[in-house]
């Protein structure tokens, strides 16, 4: 509104514009001028074909449309043993390892690849398998927290891990377990520094970090093998 001299004067205008599916057009116009209401309508047909175009576009956009998933045959090693699977080479390896191959010791954690709870060994590399496609693990080399460990031995990482009691819940450990194991075979020397530095990307939830950096310590030591003291 604006006011001029004492008086009152000014205009809104107000259009609405409906588009009904009896192919009707109807324009509304409500005009406010000197404090007097006006208010106008007309009714134009329309073309029958652009009857309702709106709506109908809207919800062609908004559809869902079906995707067909195609399964592929993907072949790779997997601990040690020749593995195929046949599945939808968009799903995750995590996916895959645990609900396809019953290998549920590789943990779902975060589903971003923040927390490393689902590493596993490619090509003896961590990776999340979160974040990997099974297609990325065709004609690869694959390791889980169950492939670990020979004749019923622990791996030198999971048996420091027991003795120094670096675990609380246990569910970030097979993911911390994998990358130190992928760490060592890379490099024999690694050092502390090293090794911390390789699980900075890890979360462990329940906060056990004071037992992890013992493991992690031990490790570097070259002393994986508690003494029994008598």
């Amino acid at each position: 509104m604006i006011e001029s001299g004492g008086q009152s004067s000014g205009f809104l205008i107000v259009i609405f514009i409906f588009s009904g599916n009896d192919g009707i057009k109807i324009k509304s116009k409500i005009t406010i001028k000197n404090q007097k209401l006006i208010a106008t309508s007309s009714r134009t047909p329309v073309t029958p074909s652009l009857a309702g175009r709106s709506v109908s576009r809207y919800h062609h956009r908004c559809r869902r449309r079906p995707v067909l998933a195609m399964n592929k045959t993907i072949e790779f090693k997997l601990n040690g043993q020749s593995q195929r699977v046949s599945s939808d080479p968009r799903r995750t390896l995590l996916d895959v390892l645990r609900e396809d191959l019953q290998l549920t010791g590789t943990k779902y954690g975060c589903g971003e690849g923040q927390c490393r709870a689902c590493t596993v060994l490619l090509d003896g590399k961590p990776v999340a398998s979160c974040q990997t496609s099974i297609e990325e693990a065709g004609g690869h080399s694959l390791e889980t927290i169950e492939g670990l460990g020979r004749d019923g031995q622990l791996d030198p990482v999971q048996e420091v891990f027991l003795q120094e009691q670096a675990l609380q819940c246990g569910y970030c450990v097979p993911g911390l377990v994998m990358t130190l194991v992928g760490l060592r075979r890379a490099n024999a020397r690694v050092n502390e520094a090293e090794m911390v530095d390789a699980l900075n990307r890890h979360i462990c939830r329940c906060c056990g970090y004071v037992n992890i950096l013992k493991a992690v310590r031990r490790l570097a030591s070259g002393s994986p093998k508690k003494e029994v003291v008598r």
